[in-house]
């Protein structure tokens, strides 16, 4: 959230990118599923109030 909130500040860039879903390994290549649905409800929400633009890779690579 916090990298959400610098973003809106100072009109940066966030690009989420994940290896895997899950609790279970060491090499903490998985994401907690619970935490990255937080992380989406946050997005949703500040993306409803006009304030960032959600933009799939393809989409932001076109506007340079």
């Amino acid at each position: 959230k916090k990298s959400v909130d610098d973003a809106i500040k100072t009109g940066g860039t966030v690009i989420f990118l994940a290896h895997r879903f899950g609790t279970e390994d060491a090499s903490n290549m998985f994401y907690d599923p619970a935490k990255f649905i937080e992380l989406l409800d946050y997005v949703s929400l500040k993306n409803n109030e006009s304030k960032i633009n959600v933009l799939t890779i393809s989409e932001w690579i076109k506007t340079f």
